[in-house]
């Protein structure tokens, strides 16, 4: 490594970059403008590459820091032999009569997409949020093929497929603190909810995380850690398509796949490794909800990852979820 790479100069490089960096100094009427065309060069691209791309308009609101794309349909041709899609499927009446394309349609649209942090006037929060309601897949691409057919009908999967997708990210400079909050859902199946805070960060200047000296210097404390899973009947989905390829169920698969006897399990002591595992196979057996969070908060740095001998590593990260609770479908 020359000197640069380990001097002060470095670091007042990248920070005279930072405050180069135009975007806060320009007017929202501008940045409006860029948005929206470059929106406009992300669908020219996506039709570029044969996905046909349209949306319905383009919400900006400055006050409420909102970007909004509503009503954006995706279509795009397969043409490739496979399983869900065969040469004859390809050639199909509409395309003999001249009403569609030669290929199997698949349609996607996403009823709105919701982006946020491109208008924040808070010098020291950074924000970024991305929320996507609705993203549908239409399921005629499966009535292709008998064997997905069966399994569409066996789960009585309609129309569509339909999942919804929450992003919301802060990072506050001045406090050095990072907060996350996640929200996925796949409609009638499942919802996982995600919320964490770290503060304490300190990440190397360069990104060589193969560079044993670089992933040492990675530091965080974890303040707040918590997930929550509603089974909606995915569970129940899983365990029908095990069942009909002649597999154990879920509960089973998670078994099998531990170090411990499962009576281990039923015993042991609160807020440890196994009583957290125990939970996890109550609610894969039983469905309903599971919810974990910390109780302390947890330090670790890539020290830790490397020389894992000096601090358990393995069990520290188990007490992210040392106050676990599960409810049961009746």
């Amino acid at each position: 490594m020359g000197l640069f790479d380990y001097s002060i100069f470095q670091y007042l490089f990248v920070s005279l970059i930072t405050i180069l960096n135009p975007w806060q100094m320009i007017g929202d009427d501008t940045k409006t403008s860029i948005i929206n065309k470059s929106i406009n060069a992300s669908v020219q691209i996506l039709r570029a590459y044969e996905i046909e791309t349209t949306y319905e308009k383009i919400e900006i609101n400055t006050m409420l820091d909102t970007v909004t794309i509503k009503d954006i349909d995706f279509i795009y041709y397969l043409k490739d032999n496979s399983e869900i899609c065969n040469y004859d499927n390809m050639i199909s009446p509409d395309y003999l009569d001249f009403k569609d394309f030669y290929g199997c349609p698949i349609h996607v649209n996403i009823e709105s997409l919701e982006i946020g942090g491109l208008f924040s006037k808070d010098q020291n929060s950074i924000k970024s949020k991305l929320k996507f309601k609705n993203i549908s897949l239409d399921s005629k691409i499966f009535d292709n093929n008998a064997e997905a057919k069966a399994i569409k009908k066996l789960l009585d999967i309609n129309d569509k497929i339909a999942v919804n997708l929450e992003y919301d990210t802060e990072y506050l400079f001045n406090k050095n603190k990072f907060e996350l909050v996640l929200f996925f859902e796949i409609i009638d199946n499942i919802k996982i909810s995600l919320n964490t805070s770290l503060s304490r960060i300190n990440l190397p200047i360069t990104y060589d995380y193969d560079n044993e000296e670089n992933f040492n210097k990675i530091k965080f404390t974890i303040n707040e850690f918590g997930i929550k899973i509603t089974d909606k009947g995915l569970i129940e989905n899983i365990n029908l398509i095990s069942e009909l390829n002649n597999q154990p169920q879920i509960s089973d698969i998670f078994i099998s796949l531990l170090d411990v006897d499962q009576d281990k399990l039923g015993i042991a002591k609160k807020g440890s490794k196994n009583y957290i595992l125990n939970n996890v196979h109550s609610f894969l057996l039983n469905s309903g909800t599971i919810m974990c969070q910390n109780s302390n908060i947890l330090t670790l740095e890539g020290y830790d990852f490397v020389y894992g001998d000096t601090r358990e590593v393995e069990n520290t990260i188990w007490q992210l979820c040392n106050d676990i609770q599960t409810g049961f479908k009746n």
